[in-house]
C-alpha cells in the first residue's frame, strides 16, 4: 500500500525536476533519482535488443567488445550511463538498464551521447548538406568541427559449400563548417573549405609526411587542428 501511495509522489516530484532541467541540457540528474527509479527511468524506455547470432564473424559495435560507461542526452536532459553501446550496423544506441535488459531507445530522442571518451551527436535531415541522418562522432570540435560516420554492413559469403556472415567496417569523414556537412573523398576536399590557410597547413603537415590514402583521418584532423588554431 505504501509503495502505490508513493509511486505518484515519486513521479510528481521526477517530472517536475525534469521540467526545470530541460532548460539546461548540459545538467543531470541528481544521483538520488537513479536509486529512486531504478528501472524507470525515461531514457529506458524502448524496444529490447535481442543481439546477432553468435557464428557472425566481425564486430558491428562501438566498443567492439563490451560495454562503456558514458552519458546520453535524451529529451534534453543528461543521463549518467554505466552501460552503453553504439550499433553501427543499424545505426541505434543500446542501453543495458540495472535489471540486465538491452533497450533501444527512441533514436530522435537523442541529441548527443558520450562512450567513455568518445562524444557522438545526432545530425537530422533538416541541416544543410546532409546525405545520411544519424550518429556522427565528433573528432575535432571548434569553429570547424571533424566528423566520422561510422558503419558496418552485414556481407555473406560462400566457404566450403558453407555460408559465413561478417560485419567489415567502413569510415566516412566530414567537415562540419557554417552548419554545412562537407564530405571528405579527396585531399582537395581537406583543402578547399580551408583554402584562406592553405600555405600555412600545407607547411605545418609536410613534415609529418602523412599519405591521405593511408592516414586519411589523422591528416584530415591536424590539417583542421591547424585551422582552428591560427
Amino acid at each position: 500500500m505504501l509503495k502505490k501511495l508513493l509511486t505518484p509522489i515519486f513521479s510528481i516530484l521526477f517530472c517536475s525536476v525534469l521540467a526545470a532541467k530541460e532548460k539546461k541540457d548540459t545538467s543531470y540528474l541528481p544521483d538520488e533519482y537513479y536509486y529512486t527509479l531504478g528501472n524507470d527511468l525515461p531514457v529506458y524506455s524502448g524496444r529490447l535488443f535481442l543481439g546477432y547470432a553468435s557464428n557472425i564473424k566481425g564486430s558491428p559495435y562501438i566498443p567492439e567488445t563490451g560495454w562503456s560507461s558514458g552519458s546520453v542526452l535524451y529529451n534534453n536532459i543528461w543521463y549518467k550511463m554505466s552501460n552503453l553501446k553504439l550499433d553501427v550496423h543499424t545505426r541505434e544506441l543500446i542501453i543495458q538498464t540495472p535489471a540486465q535488459f538491452s533497450i533501444i531507445p527512441s533514436g530522435y530522442r537523442i541529441s548527443s551521447f558520450i562512450l567513455g571518451e568518445r562524444k557522438f551527436l545526432r545530425i537530422d535531415s533538416t541541416t544543410r548538406s546532409v546525405a545520411k541522418a544519424g550518429f556522427y562522432e565528433i573528432l575535432l570540435d571548434g569553429p570547424l568541427k571533424v566528423l566520422a560516420w561510422r558503419t558496418a554492413t552485414l556481407e555473406q559469403k560462400i566457404e566450403q559449400l558453407t555460408l559465413e556472415y561478417e560485419f567489415l567496417r567502413k569510415d566516412e569523414f566530414f567537415l562540419q563548417k557554417n552548419g554545412q556537412l562537407i564530405k571528405i573523398v579527396s585531399k582537395r576536399d581537406v583543402y578547399e573549405p580551408l583554402k584562406d590557410k592553405k600555405k600555412l597547413i600545407k607547411k605545418t603537415l609536410k613534415p609529418l609526411g602523412l599519405s591521405f590514402k593511408k592516414n586519411k583521418e589523422l591528416l584530415l584532423l591536424k590539417a583542421v587542428e591547424t585551422y582552428n588554431q591560427n
